[in-house]
């Protein structure tokens, strides 16, 4: 999976799935997540008044886009109480986000930056931490699985931020991310290998 951070608009990107948010109790979507709303004719807007989410923390919601914006679906997430979030909500919601779009097959993926709008949090750790969450929710051992092996379909992810003054500190945030994604994937290989392959030797 190769991580990227666009300038631009959430509704102008081409992709399988578009990731968006909302917290738990909003009734109307505001910043990113109303403008998609806004673009898909009101249609997150009315899942929320057909009581279909409350965007309690990891809740997810699959909208089919019609052609109304590049992206062929969008995903809702939850973030939560908006008092009790933080950078630990952040993981849990990109981490279901990212589940959820595995299981749709997605290739390509854009995401807004969970935590940098309305929360007001920093983009370098919302950027960690939505890439880690993103790393470790999509993670799934499979070498010795031989049926039902299901490959992470997921190739590229972009952070699509619409300010450019957070772009250098959400890219750095993104490869910190990588990094330690990469460090915990590895370990957790070697937990999940039998041991007579991680030998004393081996290690």
């Amino acid at each position: 999976m190769q991580f990227s951070v666009i300038n631009g608009s959430l509704t102008d990107q081409p992709s399988d799935v578009l990731i968006v948010n909302l917290f738990q109790g909003v009734k109307e979507p505001g910043g990113a997540t109303g403008a998609v709303d806004r673009a898909l004719g009101g249609a997150i807007s009315e899942l929320i008044r057909d009581e279909e989410f409350e965007g309690s923390i990891g809740q997810t919601a699959v909208l089919a886009a019609c052609g109304k914006i590049p992206a062929k679906k969008v995903l809702l997430v939850g973030l939560g109480k908006q008092d009790e979030f933080g950078i630990q909500a952040i993981m849990r919601a990109a981490a279901s986000a990212g589940r959820k779009c595995r299981s749709l097959r997605a290739r390509t993926v854009s995401s807004i930056l969970h935590g940098a709008g309305i929360a007001g949090l920093p983009a370098y750790d919302c950027a960690k931490a939505t890439i880690l969450g993103t790393i470790l929710g999509t993670y799934e051992y499979t070498r010795l699985k031989t049926e039902n092996v299901k490959p992470n379909t997921i190739e590229q992810f972009n952070v699509v931020e619409l300010s450019a003054d957070k772009l250098d500190n959400i890219e750095r945030g993104m490869r910190l991310a990588e990094t330690l994604g990469d460090a915990i994937v590895f370990a957790r290989d070697l937990g999940n290998e039998p041991s007579n392959v991680v030998t004393p030797s081996y290690l």
